[in-house]
């Protein structure tokens, strides 16, 4: 995580690493993300999220198929969606 700025005007970075396995234990998605924003006194006011989409799209299709009762709340939570 970086941040730089003043509490009034602050920018944030955020690089990370996302994984889910079945329950056999099978590596079933793997991605990495780049989150970069804007705060300002300790509210996040904008955001861009960087990732691999086709990733993240492999892996909705593995929910709707394998884990149908997941893949609702995959898609409520707004996973994969930048703002």
């Amino acid at each position: 995580m970086l941040a730089t700025g003043f509490p009034w005007k602050m920018t944030v970075c955020v690089r990370g690493h996302d994984d889910c396995r079945a329950p056999s234990g099978e590596l079933v998605y793997e991605n990495r993300f780049v989150i970069w924003g804007h705060m300002k006194w300790g509210r996040l006011t904008d955001y861009e999220v960087y990732e691999d989409t086709v990733k993240a799209g492999a892996f909705d299709g593995y929910l709707a198929r394998e884990r149908p009762d997941l893949a609702a709340a995959h898609t409520l939570s707004g996973a994969g969606v930048s703002g």
